[in-house]
């Protein structure tokens, strides 16, 4: 009887400390995650953008090539009442993410010529990022291909907006 309340015991307390562990690790990576500063936040969102912990959109081509696979990224949309986006590619190669969209001109005017906004979102609609790409100008019916890239792997994320990008005053 003595043994098995020895053992009893035991249980018990391997149980405790286990809870009691448990709960510390949760109240320490709660005061990380809320007490950080803003650019902890957006570090943290982006690692989860990366390395899929939020979500699948990245798979390896025969090539090596890390690359974007979200339909959501390559739907439809119009900029400046008139350029289409006809397709849209993320790779990351050799330490860049280089950013390729062909944009089709489906107005009857000359279209382009400025910068634009890519604003790039998680699969829960979180901003985390957005860029800057120049828009060449084109002629009406006439496909351009837009490029920018950045030093960091994004070919997870699940959705881009693309606007013309505000025009800034020099007075």
């Amino acid at each position: 009887m003595k043994k098995i309340n020895i053992i009893l015991v035991l249980i018990n307390l391997i149980i405790l400390i286990l809870i009691i562990l448990k709960i510390s690790n949760q109240e320490v990576l709660t005061e990380y995650q809320f007490e950080g500063s803003e650019d902890d936040l957006r570090y943290e969102l982006t690692q989860e953008i990366i390395y899929g912990e939020k979500g699948t959109y990245a798979k390896f081509n025969k090539d090596g090539q890390r690359v974007n696979t979200s339909e959501k990224l390559k739907e439809k949309q119009i900029i400046d009442n008139g350029l289409e986006v006809t397709d849209f590619n993320i790779v990351y190669e050799n330490g860049l993410s280089n950013i390729e969209i062909k944009v089709k001109n489906t107005s009857t005017e000359t279209k382009g010529d400025y910068y634009a906004d890519l604003i790039f979102f998680d699969e829960n609609d979180i901003e985390y990022m957005t860029l800057k790409a120049y828009v060449n100008q084109a002629e009406p019916g006439e496909e351009i291909t837009v490029t920018t890239s950045i030093d960091m792997d994004i070919t997870n994320v699940y959705r881009c907006e693309i606007k013309k990008a505000e025009e800034v005053s020099n007075e």
